[in-house]
C-alpha cells in the first residue's frame, strides 16, 4: 500500500474524530483515486466508516463512503438492540454483568456507530456461566460454542456474536497486569440507579484496554482502533490519570503505553515522527485488526530464542498455552491430564486436518532470518514487551 494513502487514512481519521478540517495539502491529495484507496486500507482495520465520516465532514462527495457509513450504522444499531436486551435481561433476573471494550468506549466517540465491534463483550461471574448460556439459549435462542479458557462465544437469531467472558486474562502475555486485572470484581461500583450493572475503575479500565492491545500487538498487531481508543480515553475530563499511571506501572505496561500515546500524537495530534513511532506504525498498519503471519512468527521466534526452541515449543505446547486449548487443566487437581492432553492434540493436529498448517508454519519459520528476529526483540524491547 502507498504511503500517500495511508497518510491520507489517518488525516481523515484525525479530521473526523477532532472535528478539524483537512489541510491544504491534505485536501489536495483526496483525488478519486487516492479516496478509493484510502477506504480500502481503513476497511482492513475496520475503520472505514470513519474515514467516510472525515470526507463527509470535510464535504468531499463520496459515494462509496456514504455506503459505508450506512452499512456502520446498521451494523451499530442490531448490536444495540442485543446489548440493550442483554442488559435489561440480567438486570430483570439479578446476574451481575460488566460490559467491557467497545460496548463502553463507544459513548465517547463523536457519534456511537463509528465505534464499531465484530461483537458485544460482557463479563460476569465464572459461578454465573452456565445459568447465563441456559438463559441465552432456551429463552433467547441463541446458538452456543464451547467454551474457552476465558469466554464463551454465543451467537443471536439474527447473527449477532456475544463473547460471555468469566476471566480478564487470555493468555499468558504479562503476568503483572493479569494478576491486577483478576481483582476486577473488588474494585467494581454499581451503576447508578441498577442493581445488577456493574461498571469498572477508570484506572483498571485503562489498564485492561492496554493489556488486551499489548496481547494483540504480541500476536502480530493490533490494528489503529485500539490506538484511536486509547486517544479519546485520555483525553477525557474529571479522570485521575496519575493513578492510570500508577496502576500501569504496577502491571508492567507503562512503558508501551508511552509508547504507543507518542503514536497517538504522531497520527491524531500534531508530534513528528521519530525512529521508534515509525517503527510501531509500520509494525501496525502491515498487520490490520489482528495483525499478520509474517509479524506474528517473528514476534514467536524472538520469544521461543530460535528456530529449534520455537518449533519445540509447538510440538510441546507450553503448559500455560495448554491451558488454553484444553481450559479444564485451569483447575489445579486435574494438571495430572497435561500429558494425555498434550497426546490428543497430536492426534487432532495429524489425523484432523491440521498437519498442513503445521507444515506451512514450519516452513514459514525457516523463512524469517536472524538479523529479523534480533530486530524484533530490539524493537520489543524498546516497547517494553519482551517476555520474560
Amino acid at each position: 500500500m502507498e504511503q500517500t494513502n495511508e497518510k491520507l487514512m489517518l488525516a481523515l481519521i484525525r479530521s473526523a474524530m477532532s472535528g478539524e478540517p483537512l489541510s491544504p495539502s491534505e485536501r489536495e491529495s483526496c483525488t478519486e483515486e487516492n479516496i478509493k484507496e484510502a477506504l480500502n486500507v481503513a476497511s482492513t482495520h475496520d475503520l472505514g466508516q470513519i474515514v467516510a465520516w472525515g470526507l463527509k465532514k470535510n464535504e468531499i462527495k463520496c459515494a462509496e463512503g456514504e455506503t459505508v457509513i450506512f452499512k456502520s450504522v446498521y451494523r451499530y444499531q442490531q448490536i444495540k438492540f442485543e446489548y440493550d436486551k442483554l442488559c435489561k435481561s440480567f438486570e430483570a433476573v439479578g446476574i451481575p454483568f460488566l460490559p467491557l471494550k467497545g460496548s463502553v468506549i463507544r459513548k465517547y466517540y463523536p457519534e456511537a456507530w463509528m465505534r464499531t465491534s465484530c461483537d458485544i463483550d460482557i463479563l460476569v461471574h465464572r459461578s454465573d456461566l452456565d445459568r447465563v448460556t441456559r438463559m441465552l439459549v432456551d429463552d433467547f435462542k441463541y446458538k452456543a460454542d464451547p467454551v474457552l479458557s476465558h469466554d464463551i462465544s454465543l451467537y443471536s437469531p439474527t447473527g449477532v456474536h456475544v463473547e460471555m467472558h468469566f476471566d480478564l486474562i487470555e493468555e499468558s502475555v504479562i503476568s503483572a497486569s493479569g494478576k491486577l486485572l483478576k481483582n476486577v470484581w473488588q474494585s467494581a461500583k454499581l451503576k447508578e440507579g441498577y442493581t445488577a450493572f456493574y461498571e469498572m475503575s477508570d484506572d483498571l479500565f485503562y489498564l485492561y484496554h492496554v493489556a488486551h492491545m499489548a496481547k494483540h500487538f504480541l500476536h502480530g498487531g493490533c490494528g489503529i482502533k485500539p490506538f484511536i481508543d486509547m486517544w479519546i480515553i485520555d483525553r477525557m475530563d474529571g479522570v485521575d490519570k496519575a493513578a492510570r499511571d500508577r496502576l500501569l506501572e504496577k502491571g508492567e505496561l507503562l512503558q508501551f503505553t508511552k509508547a504507543a500515546r507518542e503514536v497517538c500524537e504522531v497520527w491524531f495530534g500534531s508530534s513528528e515522527h521519530t525512529a521508534l513511532t515509525e517503527q510501531m506504525e509500520k509494525y501496525i498498519l502491515a498487520g490490520g485488526v489482528y495483525g499478520n503471519d509474517e509479524n506474528r512468527m517473528t514476534v514467536q521466534l524472538e520469544r521461543s530464542g530460535g528456530r529449534i526452541a520455537y518449533i519445540l515449543s509447538r510440538v510441546f505446547l507450553p503448559y500455560e498455552s495448554l491451558q488454553f486449548v484444553y481450559p479444564i487443566l485451569q483447575v489445579k487437581k486435574n494438571c495430572w491430564m497435561a500429558p494425555f492432553l498434550q497426546v490428543h492434540r497430536w492426534f487432532r493436529i495429524v489425523f484432523c486436518g491440521g498437519m498442513r498448517k503445521a507444515k506451512k508454519t514450519i516452513a514459514r519459520s525457516g523463512e524469517v532470518s536472524g538479523a529479523e528476529v534480533k530486530d524484533v526483540h530490539r524493537f520489543l524491547d524498546e516497547v517494553g514487551l519482551v517476555w520474560k
